[in-house]
């Protein structure tokens, strides 16, 4: 009953571990049913398991958001692996969106993958990212979902006042 999740469990670690460039015991993570607020700038690779919100700056290794994992922010990387869900920006020489994986905001990048299962929504670029960028600025996405729904709303009060005047 319980020895097909933990089998499960055991093999999405593995290929999670399989993905850091550096095989090194330095790492930064963020475990599942945590959530971090703030900006993380570091040598060491970054695996997020829970919910992180602010900017990432990871110029040298790779960031990996698991499945489990909820970004709202921006990444500045050598590598992002994503199965989880950014919202936000992401730069990096090269992304790989996996099967669970999504971003909604923009993607700056050299090389751009997506399996099938996982999705983008926004703007995407395909640029060589300049690794020696400060910490990227607090993205516009919370600022372009304000104003969707001020849009939405007007349109709505618009279609309601041309009724009544029909």
């Amino acid at each position: 009953m319980f020895k097909k999740r933990e089998i499960e469990s055991t093999e999405n670690k593995q290929s999670t571990e399989n993905n850091f460039e550096n095989k090194s015991d330095k790492k930064t993570i963020i475990c599942a049913e945590t959530c971090f607020t703030g900006d993380i700038v570091s040598d060491a690779d970054i695996l997020i398991d829970g919910k992180y919100i602010g900017n990432i700056l990871c110029k040298q290794n790779t960031v990996i958001v698991t499945k489990t994992g909820i970004v709202t922010g921006s990444i500045l990387a050598k590598k992002s692996i994503i199965d989880g869900k950014i919202e936000g920006r992401v730069e990096s020489n090269l992304i790989e969106i996996q099967k669970n994986g999504m971003i909604e905001g923009e993607i700056y990048s050299e090389n751009l993958s997506i399996e099938d299962g996982g999705f983008f929504i926004g703007l995407s670029k395909k640029i060589t990212v300049d690794l020696n960028k400060k910490i990227p600025e607090r993205n516009n996405v919370q600022e372009h979902k304000k104003h969707q729904k001020i849009d939405a709303a007007n349109t709505v009060a618009l279609k309601e006042k041309k009724e009544k005047v029909s």
